[in-house]
């Protein structure tokens, strides 16, 4: 699954207007980025034009030790639904298993 599939559906589980990440394994490609608190964050840089407009789509990974940062990873787990009702926008994954694998060929989403 893509970042942006990914986080374009943990917001509508957050808003309740889908249920099609419940309990799903999905499996996630990106690099090692570092967040303060608990959990560590996969991350993608989605481009529309160019290098020079590419956003980062960032999941935080929890359950999973770190690898290092910068690391190209493969992360497999499930959705995990924000703290009690809120609408975070954040968006988080119970992490099952983390492999290195080297950086796709194209590694903008």
């Amino acid at each position: 699954m893509t970042m942006g599939d990914f986080i374009g559906r943990s917001f509508l589980e957050q808003t309740g207007r889908a249920t099609t990440l419940r309990g799903v394994q999905v499996r996630l490609t990106g690099f090692v980025t570092p967040r303060e608190g608990a959990g560590w964050q996969v991350t993608r840089l989605r481009m529309a034009c160019c290098a020079g407009d590419a956003m980062p789509f960032s999941v935080i990974v929890h359950d999973r030790p770190r690898p290092p940062e910068g690391a190209w990873v493969q992360v497999v787990g499930t959705w995990r639904p924000p703290e009690g009702k809120a609408r975070t926008g954040v968006h988080e994954l119970s992490g099952v298993s983390v492999k290195r694998v080297p950086q796709p060929e194209n590694p903008y989403e």
